[in-house]
């Protein structure tokens, strides 16, 4: 369009992620068909039904219109705006299943950890049943011992995990950067990974006499 031509405006539109559902809204210009020619024409219906069944009859109307006139690239809006944002589905994709390679990692990594101190302080055990300790004292020294630094560990890195979120707010469109649901998964599985290597080793060597556990020692 030539840009002496004067306009007059004659509404004002909303915004619209024109370019692609990544990109924030910019400013553009509606004008008529009949003023300016950009090229490929799109024509957007809006319908109740289903859009593919509705396909045919808006081609009819068109070419009752203009016989001429091509008609391509007929697709619904979900996939033109699936076609937008692949990209970072697939990224999304990849860094969901690192993350969960890295929740069983590390959650082997704490039942390692734990099941082996619990496992070393079996003569420890033997000697507090010796001198009188229930099973239930230590099952609760252990589960103290065990589970307060993985708790400590799991909230530091909760309180991290919300700052880095921060950042990844520009790179989704339409979804949430914080899913308690997700955060709450990861540190419940942490949990019960912890819980799982104080209760198993320490439940076998309660089974065993104080006696023999301190002969074996």
């Amino acid at each position: 369009m030539d840009q002496d031509v004067l306009l007059t405006v004659i509404g004002v539109a909303g915004d619209v992620r024109s370019q692609s559902l990544a990109v924030k809204p910019a400013l553009d210009v509606y004008a008529s068909h009949h003023q300016t020619f950009a090229g490929d024409t799109f024509l957007v219906v809006t319908t109740a039904g289903d859009p593919q069944t509705l396909a045919g009859s808006v081609a009819a109307a068109i070419r009752d219109i203009d016989p001429e006139q091509s008609i391509f690239d007929v697709r619904v809006i979900d996939e033109r705006m699936a076609q937008t944002v692949w990209q970072q589905r697939t990224a999304a994709a990849v860094i969901g299943g690192m993350g969960v390679l890295s929740l069983v990692l590390a959650a082997l990594g704490v039942y390692g950890v734990l099941a082996y101190a619990v496992i070393e302080r079996r003569r420890e055990f033997g000697v507090r049943r010796a001198i009188g300790a229930s099973n239930r004292d230590v099952l609760g020294l252990v589960i103290r011992k065990g589970l307060t630094p993985v708790a400590v560990g799991i909230g530091g890195g909760s309180v991290l995990a919300l700052l880095a979120v921060r950042g990844l707010e520009g790179l989704v469109y339409g979804v949430s950067t914080f899913d308690p649901v997700s955060l709450g998964a990861a540190m419940g599985a942490l949990l019960l990974a912890a819980a799982a290597a104080c209760l198993v080793p320490v439940q076998r060597a309660l089974r065993v006499d104080p006696a023999e556990a301190l002969r074996d020692a």
